[in-house]
């Protein structure tokens, strides 16, 4: 009996984690969480910037003018419907851990289908604002996770199905960030074209 106790409880000893380490993985969540807002903060800042240097520009290119207000709006009404979805999931589960509400708000609803559309729509702003010549690989690039979004087997597919509602939370972070990079650079390189 002592033979098959030890090793039990010896894995079972191994596998427990302590609260050190709990608590070292929580700064790790917290600490990559804080990295993430930074990162959108400043590219809302950029995105700003840059879109209202192209507005005081406006008489010189109205047609850019134009187009940065338009793609300026795709973006932040993205973001809305992003920053909501995320509060709807996380008020919905606090813990992050239920498998089934994130494939139920997102998958095959009107609103998963809004938030593909709107991503869809900023896509296509980015491509149609660009101003230099060479640089949709960039603006491609940068928003490989939205492609995800845009295509329906793979968003209404196992994007969200079984997996835990904090990683869908994470997901729309994730996708909001790559937007508003995406859409802050191609405003930046118009304002900086717009001042040669």
């Amino acid at each position: 009996m002592k033979a098959i106790f030890c090793p039990f409880f010896l894995l079972l000893f191994w596998a427990c984690e302590s609260p050190s380490d709990k608590i070292a993985k929580a700064f790790k969540t917290v600490n990559a969480s804080l990295e993430r807002n930074n990162q959108l903060l400043a590219s809302k800042n950029e995105l700003s910037a840059s879109y209202l240097k192209i507005q005081e520009k406006a008489g010189s290119h109205p047609d850019w003018a134009q187009k940065a207000d338009s793609l300026y709006q795709s973006v932040n009404s993205l973001n809305k419907i992003l920053s909501r979805t995320t509060k709807d999931l996380t008020d919905k589960d606090p813990e992050g851990t239920n498998t089934k509400i994130g494939s139920r708000l997102l998958t095959k609803t009107l609103l998963g289908d809004s938030i593909r559309s709107a991503v869809s729509d900023l896509i296509r702003r980015c491509h149609t604002s660009l101003v230099s010549a060479g640089k949709d690989s960039i603006v491609d690039s940068n928003l490989q996770q939205a492609d995800v979004v845009i295509d329906p087997e793979r968003w209404n597919g196992p994007q969200f199905v079984g997996y835990p509602s904090a990683a869908a939370r994470m997901t729309l972070e994730y996708i909001k960030l790559q937007c508003t990079e995406t859409a802050s650079f191609v405003l930046k390189d118009m304002s900086d074209q717009m001042s040669k």
